[in-house]
C-alpha cells in the first residue's frame, strides 16, 4: 500500500478502537481494551494522539503516534506511558504497513496497520518490555465511542410509534 493511500484514507477527526491483548503475566486469558484518538494531520506530519485503557473501571494511559513525512525514509515514533519513546520506520507492505520501533535499550513495539476505504484501522502487534511481552489485535472506525454505543443501542432497543 502507498503512503499516499494511508494519509488520504486517515480521517483527520475522532477514532473510537476495541480489542483484546495477552499479557506474559497472564497468557491464558485475553483481556479487552478501549482506546480512542484523533488524526491530525501537517504538511510534513501525522500525528495520532489518544488514550487507552483495559476496561471503564481503569484509568485512561495516553500514547502518540508521529509520522513525519519525507521522500527517503518513512521514519516513525511511538509514545506512551508503558513503552516510553520508542523510534522506528512505518514501512509499506502489499496490504498495509508495519510500525517497527524500540527506544536501543530492549523495549521493541510491532505493529502491522491495515486501513480500509472508508478509514477502518485493522492493527495487530506485540509489545516488548524488560523481559515482559504483550499482544494485541485491535478494530478502530472513524467516530466517537459514543456514536458506535449509541448506534448499538438503538439498533438494540427499536423505537417505539
Amino acid at each position: 500500500m502507498e503512503l499516499a493511500t494511508f494519509i488520504d484514507r486517515a480521517d483527520a477527526g475522532e477514532y473510537f478502537a476495541t480489542g483484546t491483548f495477552r499479557s506474559s503475566d497472564q497468557p491464558f486469558f485475553p483481556s479487552p481494551f478501549q482506546a480512542v484518538g484523533s488524526f491530525l494531520r501537517s504538511g510534513t506530519l501525522i500525528l495520532f494522539e489518544g488514550t487507552y485503557r483495559r476496561d471503564r473501571s481503569d484509568a485512561s494511559q495516553p500514547f502518540s503516534f508521529r509520522l513525519p513525512l519525507s521522500e527517503h525514509a518513512i521514519a516513525a515514533e511511538v509514545t506512551s506511558a508503558a513503552t516510553g519513546r520508542l523510534h522506528g520506520h512505518f514501512l509499506p507492505t502489499a496490504q498495509g504497513f508495519e510500525l517497527l520501533t524500540s527506544d536501543g535499550a530492549g523495549t521493541i513495539f510491532a505493529c502491522h496497520v491495515e486501513i480500509d476505504s472508508v478509514g477502518e484501522l485493522r492493527l495487530a502487534g506485540s509489545v516488548q518490555r524488560e523481559g515482559r511481552s504483550l499482544s494485541f489485535s485491535a478494530h478502530a472506525s472513524p467516530g466517537s465511542g459514543r456514536e458506535i454505543l449509541g448506534n448499538v443501542v438503538a439498533i438494540r432497543q427499536p423505537r417505539r410509534a
